[in-house]
């Protein structure tokens, strides 16, 4: 994963975790994008604005992420792609 300084990203066995500060935001103001390889927080108020982008290289399953935010904290959940186990095919 692509590192930020505004994100703590921990590896958690089968999935990856990722934490935003966005105290003062509410989840209206809050706008998440997710892509094969980024994934992306805007988040926006009358005060400030606040933008994170995070490399995933393609390591996550896109369609699995889920997001939750509770005291200011926004924590993205996102579950390892599986990887196929490697294997001789045989040619005919």
């Amino acid at each position: 994963f692509g590192t930020s300084k505004q994100a703590d990203v921990k590896d958690c066995g089968d999935v990856y975790t990722a934490e935003f500060e966005l105290a003062g935001f509410s989840k209206e103001d809050i706008e998440i994008t997710a892509t094969n390889d980024n994934l992306i927080i805007k988040a926006k108020n009358e005060k400030r604005q606040r933008d994170f982008k995070l490399n995933l290289y393609g390591a996550v399953s896109v369609a699995d992420i889920s997001c939750d935010t509770e005291n200011g904290l926004l924590t993205v959940t996102m579950p390892k792609k599986c990887v196929s186990e490697k294997r001789t095919i045989e040619l005919k």
